[in-house]
């Protein structure tokens, strides 16, 4: 595996790997920490689901993240959403919980003109962020095209196409999973079943993922 990862990293000329994480969502990801670690998050169902061409063409995927610079990995734009959201809060009264009846509800012991400043405030600040998420959104999603448009190259249209048409079924590996149980009986095989789902659906689910996905 970092053989192949190391191939990669060189023919995109990118950062090398240093770990791979394996857990239990039908997703992948890549990750950096404080500009030198970088580790490959893989879901251990997706592996499962997806034939050896595949498989290098989420590999090739999300080291291509490595360098098309995803603004939602970046510093600068973590860092000023989590300062919006901490102004948010400062303008914003604190939600609490009625145990009695497990309900929310807002605390608000400011005078009138406190609750009219902190509303007026904490207003533009929401739509400052909501404004910077899209933008984030966006440049993300241009992040993501340019990546498939990198693996493409490395594994092959046909590869980074019917990957990327597994994903868009992973409702079915969650169905799978939340319909298993265990009774002592017997074993499951948990992402395999996961896998199945997808590599085998049954006919008319994955037309209405797909017909969802194009909206």
């Amino acid at each position: 595996m970092f053989s192949l990862l190391d191939n990669i990293a060189n023919h995109l000329k990118s950062p090398l790997i240093n770990g791979v994480h394996v857990d239990s969502n039908f997703n992948a990801y890549m990750a950096e920490f404080k500009g030198k670690d970088r580790v490959l998050g893989i879901g251990a169902p997706l592996w499962l689901a997806l034939d050896p061409p595949e498989r290098l063409a989420l590999l090739a995927h999300e080291v291509a993240h490595l360098i098309n610079n995803g603004p939602a990995r970046g510093k600068i734009a973590s860092n000023a959403l989590e300062t919006l959201a901490r102004w948010h809060d400062l303008f914003h009264p604190p939600t609490l919980i009625n145990h009695e009846n497990n309900t929310r509800f807002y605390y608000e012991n400011r005078e009138l003109i406190g609750q009219l400043f902190s509303y007026l405030f904490g207003g533009v600040i929401s739509t400052i962020t909501l404004g910077f998420e899209k933008l984030i959104f966006a440049e993300s999603q241009r992040s993501e095209y340019l990546s498939d448009i990198v693996s493409s190259s490395i594994s092959g249209a046909a590869a980074e196409k019917s990957s990327l048409k597994k994903i868009i079924l992973s409702p079915l590996a969650e169905y799978a999973l939340k319909h298993a149980h265990y009774d002592g009986s017997k074993d499951i095989n948990l992402f395999e079943n996961m896998a199945r789902a997808v590599r085998s659906p049954d006919t008319h689910k994955p037309a209405e993922l797909y017909t969802e996905a194009d909206k």
